[in-house]
């Protein structure tokens, strides 16, 4: 988890074994404070007054490392930059736990273009810029078996920029989950995507893909005003709070091959008037009403004909 306090200070809590620890995560020398973060599996993004970003692993382990190698490390005080781990991450330049990293793109220098959105997946970014483009890091590209050694997982270091089917020139909320699930909600629409795994090939030892989204435009959700986005792990299922309370339900894809194609497609399933947000824990859902709501106020729709 993470939070902001009310001086901009940045609060991680992480359990470990039951154990939790908290940290107060530093943005660097000449970094400003930030005004909003967001918390993954393995690693805590935060995006600054300025319009930058700043990500901070919060493990020691393989993953931590790899969802921040995208980003250059910032010094703290006297805190030496150091190389920590091996094999395919020994080459990037990292720091301790904690320790911030920022994402150097076109235009931050100047202040052109300020990061907009950023949500934390297990490993992955999902990061947005005011101008409306959208880019992913720290995604899976290959897995390598051994009985001897365990396995061993490569992932993409640089920042990726993703071609949205639809015209944009601002993102109004972007949420990523699980290890490649993603959703945008732009001027021009809702996208949603997950890796297709294109170039994909395997063997009993291996697998390696090329990582080739193919973003979907959600046409039946255009003249929607969406409030809130919300993406859950469990069957790679997204949630859109509307304007007016309703809340409807889709696959970005099908995890379970059995289900029809239709889950695709985003249906009403409840509906909440006032609605406050709407938040996944695994397969369920939750609502925050305004004070004095009671479960009677929240109307389900039928069920789906494909159940």
């Amino acid at each position: 988890m993470v939070g902001l306090t009310k001086k901009g200070k940045v609060i991680s809590a992480k359990s470990d074994s039951g154990v939790k620890t908290l940290r107060q995560l530093e943005p660097g020398v000449d970094t400003p404070a930030c005004t909003a973060v967001s918390a993954g599996a393995w690693h805590v993004l935060g995006i600054t007054e300025g319009g930058g970003l700043v990500a901070w692993a919060v493990s020691d382990c393989e993953e931590a490392k790899a969802s921040v190698a995208p980003f250059i490390p910032i010094p703290v005080g006297a805190m030496p930059i150091v190389h920590m781990g091996g094999g395919a991450l020994a080459s990037a330049a990292t720091v301790a736990v904690g320790a911030p990293r920022r994402w150097s793109f076109a235009g931050a220098s100047h202040g052109r273009m300020r990061v907009t959105h950023a949500s934390a997946g297990t490993v992955h970014s999902l990061l947005a810029l005011s101008d409306g483009s959208v880019y992913v890091a720290g995604i899976k590209a290959s897995q390598r078996f051994s009985r001897n050694m365990g396995i061993s997982t490569l992932y993409i270091k640089d920042v990726q920029q993703i071609k949205l089917p639809v015209r944009s020139k601002q993102v109004l909320h972007a949420e990523a989950c699980g290890s490649d699930l993603c959703c945008v909600v732009t001027d021009g629409g809702v996208v949603c995507w997950a890796d297709e795994q294109k170039a994909y090939s395997s063997t009993d030892r291996s697998w390696s893909a090329e990582y080739a989204p193919v973003p979907r435009h959600v046409k039946e959700l255009d003249k929607v005003a969406i409030k809130q986005i919300a993406v859950s792990d469990a069957y790679a299922m997204c949630a859109a709070l509307a304007a007016d309370g309703r809340i409807f339900l889709w696959c970005i894809k099908l995890s379970e091959k059995s289900w029809p194609a239709a889950w695709l497609n985003p249906q009403v399933a409840a509906v909440a008037p006032g609605a406050i947000s709407i938040g996944w824990s695994c397969k369920d859902l939750y609502v925050c009403m305004p004070g004095g709501s009671t479960p009677a106020d929240i109307k389900l729709c039928a069920a789906r004909p494909e159940q």
